[in-house]
């Protein structure tokens, strides 16, 4: 099941697909909606993440990387950045990072890679954590994304996902706790996988502003439930516009 899931999410990075942002309250508090509905059905949050990647342009030798990463660093001292470069299959990689006191960790990673006799260059922006920071996801949130304009002036696209978990065996089944979870967002499905011990639900809400623009309809959020079997714990993953994690 996780070759799956990693695969699907690479299909859909690897597509062509738009994503609308708009800067609205709702657009910035996903999070804080996603934590409510877990905390409505009594699911423990294992884990958070906000993620998203823009591109840099293209850079004339190894120099040049450097010194975009060194204009980054700029605009992120108070990270700890590794200290120098690590190379892999031709693809160049520097990473800084912060652990904060509510748990979370802010990681900004600088890549580039061979393209034609120039360098293509990207950062990857996230931030993660294991629980619900004391002042709640608007700080947290707000920061995230007021921190991801410093490093592109091209409109971003941004993910959320949020997982949890509860031992006890959900009341109506996997299927049906998935539909009303949907139904929690104001969300209509689009897409839908249901196994045994698994269901995936992919829908459009019209709560939050951004979308990916499929061949057929927009979808802007999936929800997954998973068990692990006769007795065992039921995860639960949200994610807009798509899940970026494992589940």
């Amino acid at each position: 099941m996780k070759r799956y899931i990693a695969l699907f999410a690479l299909i859909l990075f690897a597509i062509q697909f738009s994503v609308s942002y708009a800067d609205s309250r709702q657009s910035h508090e996903k999070l804080e909606l996603m934590a409510e509905q877990l905390e409505k059905r009594e699911i423990e949050l294992t884990e958070w993440s906000l993620y998203t990647r823009g591109n840099l342009g293209l850079i004339e030798d190894f120099n040049g990387y450097l010194d975009t990463v060194e204009k980054l660093k700029s605009k992120m001292p108070e990270l700890d950045w590794s200290t120098k470069p690590l190379k892999s299959g031709g693809e160049w990689k520097m990473s800084g990072m912060k652990s904060h006191g509510d748990g979370s960790v802010e990681r900004l990673t600088v890549i580039a890679y061979p393209h034609k006799k120039e360098l293509a260059s990207y950062f990857i922006y996230a931030v993660e954590g294991t629980h619900l920071p004391e002042s709640g996801f608007k700080k947290t949130e707000k920061r995230f994304y007021e921190k991801a304009a410093k490093f592109s002036s091209e409109k971003l696209n941004y993910f959320s996902c949020m997982s949890g978990i509860t031992g006890d065996k959900m009341k109506f089944g996997l299927y049906n706790e998935a539909h009303e979870l949907v139904s929690s967002f104001s969300a209509v499905p689009i897409e839908e996988l249901q196994e045994e011990t698994f269901v995936s639900l992919s829908a459009y809400t019209a709560l939050w502003d951004d979308a990916i623009t499929t061949a057929q309809d927009k979808m802007n959020l999936q929800i997954a439930v998973r068990t692990d079997g006769l007795g065992g714990r039921t995860t639960v993953t949200i994610g807009t516009p798509i899940i970026t994690s494992e589940y």
